[in-house]
């Protein structure tokens, strides 16, 4: 069992096209945060959540999980406010919820999941946890994101499985996020955010007490997006990405031991 790791596609649509193709051969794809970007002028909104909608449809209909969380860049609260049914093909308006954040009609899904689902997926129990207002938490969310976590580890103590975390940033980001990782011990957290950083130092994962810290970075001018293929059964984590102009590919393992002065994981890899 694998899983494709790739965060910040800012809706590039290219991508959503590549990630199609490179799914099919993992068993879910994991987006950590920005998957749309409001930014970006070259698509009404409403046609970048119906682009998106349809690669998650095709990915649902393989029984392949998408599994995602929101990011600073995403349309978290635009409403579906004048969609025509008629411009809609019947497969997706079932999912339009007129009134509520786009994201929300993905929890309607068999296979894909946003806002806080659990799922088992192969030989993980992996948590999406809810989006967060950029900027000052409020505790009554926090407490929130302590329930979904603690339910997430029961899942995952239950089945004897490893657990997922996939949020936009890094643990180390936010205090309840640092108390999360410290209390419950996930195997993975899987973050995004930092584009550049995991490629100008050359580690894509790293080591928070006992838990592994994932972000494959990011290249917006890059043809394909940086992602990683993780197997969690052998724990091995291969990345894929472009700097300067260059496509590369380097296997890691992922060695559970840790350094006790630097804390940082000890990886091991190998170029392609």
């Amino acid at each position: 069992m694998s899983f494709i790791v790739c965060p910040d596609i800012h809706g590039k649509r290219e991508w959503f096209n590549f990630l199609s193709t490179k799914g099919l051969k993992h068993d879910a794809t994991l987006i950590p945060g920005d998957v749309l970007d409001f930014n970006d002028k070259s698509m009404t909104e409403e046609a970048k959540i119906l682009e998106f909608l349809g690669f998650a449809i095709e990915a649902e209909k393989g029984g392949r999980a998408v599994i995602f969380t929101s990011g600073n860049h995403d349309l978290d609260d635009l409403p579906f406010l004048d969609v025509d049914p008629k411009s809609v093909e019947h497969l997706y308006y079932p999912y339009l919820l007129r009134g509520r954040p786009w994201m929300e009609v993905f929890a309607r899904f068999d296979h894909a999941t946003a806002y806080s689902n659990t799922r088992v997926i192969g030989d993980a129990v992996i948590l999406s946890l809810k989006w967060i207002p950029w900027g000052d938490i409020h505790p009554s969310v926090e407490d929130a994101m302590r329930v979904d976590v603690a339910r997430a580890s029961g899942v995952s103590r239950m089945c004897k499985l490893p657990m997922i975390i996939v949020y936009h940033e890094a643990p180390e980001s936010r205090c309840i996020l640092e108390e999360i990782v410290t209390n419950y011990e996930p195997a993975y957290f899987l973050c995004g955010h930092e584009h550049s950083k995991p490629l100008k130092t050359q580690r894509p994962a790293r080591r928070l007490n006992k838990t592994t810290v994932i972000n494959v970075g990011q290249n917006l001018d890059a043809a394909t997006p940086c992602h990683g293929i993780l197997d969690v059964k052998n724990q091995t984590l291969l990345w894929n990405y472009t700097d300067e102009g260059t496509s590369h590919s380097k296997t890691f393992t992922l060695d559970p031991r840790s350094d006790s002065e630097t804390n940082e994981i000890t990886l091991s890899y190998s170029y392609h």
